[in-house]
């Protein structure tokens, strides 16, 4: 009797806990903003302390459905013959791979040597270090990378921005929420997306309707030397809001983590691309991914000249290309047989579809969140699917002439489960002086 009692008595305290900390976020009362701040909202917290190995798991891990392992080129002579680096939801690695699918180098950060107590990381309890993952890199001709650290189950989800040389040495690290993209401009700046938590209230500072209710994330654009150091930052919530294009902030929505916008993807405009009118070489692209809506930035003078909505849905990546298009992975605009996902290249003046590639019945293209492309110099696009662990090289007609499958698994209660690609790029080896050795080696 006295057991039961005293099982029901802890049943109802768990209940009442989980009932008032709802009411605490909804209302904001005691403890909301003593817990809120640190996490960006409630959303994030909950999930921090309760379910972060669920999120990891829902996140990280896919359960595979009999997909092969490794290179399949379908089309040698089509096929960009080019080494591959990728980073997936596995590790803290990055793989360098030959044309052929065979790993050539390995870039791997050690998290638990960098930050050994977390003190940056925005979590309630320290979290095991295989959390960690690698986002989204940039290799330089000397092998360094630079590469955004992720940590999926909070709120933000960026724990950092590392260089590291060819052997793995770290040379720098920003501690921050980085997320998302990095980009590396020709003169060999460094691009990335971090949010900043804004704990303080927006009341008399912008106009009523463009206010958020702290505490939030802003989205913010660093620019960064190859040393680390900071040059300059571009607040994207702040400019959109003393912009032109304010009257576009009621429409942006929060999903309860105090994530209004939500970046996914930067570019750089390069001088000698002739793109659209509103564009000018040296502008930085944002994609506001909750608002489906591109943002021009000008960064002398540290604001928005122009947005507009994109005929995509939850897209990411993209890129300017030589012809002045606009290439986007646009996750949840296509609905068809072939799968809800596509890539979409526009003529960005009239936004009209110049080329996309949707997929097929057989093998759909679907990626619900995450997704990159890369154009390459023979006109076909290399790209990914995320979740099941795929990449693949189509050319301009929609022909997959290369797919390569990542080979990491892991095994729980007898289900075999894959890793969500986070990154990859086809390489062009000439501007690589030291992958030479390592492909003279694998060459029979």
């Amino acid at each position: 009797m006295y057991k039961d009692l005293v099982f029901a008595l802890k049943f109802l305290c768990v209940i009442f806990v989980f009932v008032y900390g709802f009411a605490s976020a909804q209302l904001r009362i005691f403890p909301y903003h003593f817990v809120a701040p640190v996490v960006g909202a409630y959303g994030g917290y909950f999930k921090s302390i309760v379910d972060i190995e669920a999120i990891n798991n829902d996140w990280r891990w896919y359960e595979e459905d009999g997909l092969p392992q490794g290179m399949v080129i379908n089309d040698t002579q089509k096929a960009m013959q080019r080494p591959i680096v990728y980073t997936s939801t596995a590790d803290t690695s990055a793989h360098l791979l030959s044309p052929a699918g065979d790993e050539l180098h390995k870039w791997t950060l050690d998290v638990a040597a960098l930050w050994p107590d977390q003190s940056h990381v925005n979590a309630r309890k320290k979290v095991p270090f295989d959390y960690f993952t690698l986002r989204d890199f940039h290799v330089f001709p000397d092998g360094r990378i630079a590469v955004i650290v992720s940590l999926y189950g909070t709120t933000p989800w960026g724990a950092g921005l590392v260089m590291m040389d060819k052997d793995s040495q770290v040379i720098w690290a920003q501690e921050g929420n980085y997320y998302n993209d990095l980009h590396v401009d020709k003169a060999g700046n460094i691009y990335a997306l971090r949010h900043n938590i804004i704990r303080d209230s927006d009341e008399g500072r912008f106009d009523e309707k463009v206010m958020f209710e702290a505490p939030y994330l802003q989205d913010t654009i660093v620019k960064l030397n190859q040393t680390g150091e900071i040059i300059d930052q571009y607040p994207v919530v702040d400019m959109l809001r003393q912009s032109d294009y304010k009257d576009i902030m009621p429409y942006i929505y929060d999903e309860g983590k105090g994530d209004y916008t939500h970046l996914n993807a930067l570019d750089i405009v390069e001088a000698g691309v002739n793109t659209a009118s509103y564009m000018a070489a040296g502008d930085i692209l944002a994609l506001i991914r909750n608002i489906d809506t591109l943002v021009v930035i000008d960064p002398v003078q540290k604001a928005i000249k122009w947005a507009g909505q994109m005929p995509v849905h939850m897209p990411h990546d993209i890129d300017v290309l030589p012809n002045g298009h606009l290439l986007l992975y646009d996750n949840q605009g296509h609905m068809g047989a072939e799968g809800y996902s596509r890539l979409v290249e526009f003529d960005p003046e009239s936004l009209g579809v110049e080329w996309q590639y949707v997929g097929s019945k057989k093998a759909p293209f679907e990626s619900e969140f995450w997704g990159f492309q890369q154009r390459l110099d023979n006109g076909n696009t290399f790209t990914v699917v995320p979740n099941k662990a795929r990449l693949l090289e189509v050319d301009s007609a929609g022909e997959i002439v290369m797919e390569y499958y990542l080979h990491e698994r892991k095994r729980e209660d007898g289900v075999s489960y894959n890793p969500v690609i986070t990154s990859a790029e086809k390489i062009n080896p000439a501007a690589l002086p030291f992958l030479n050795d390592l492909l003279q080696r694998d060459v029979p």
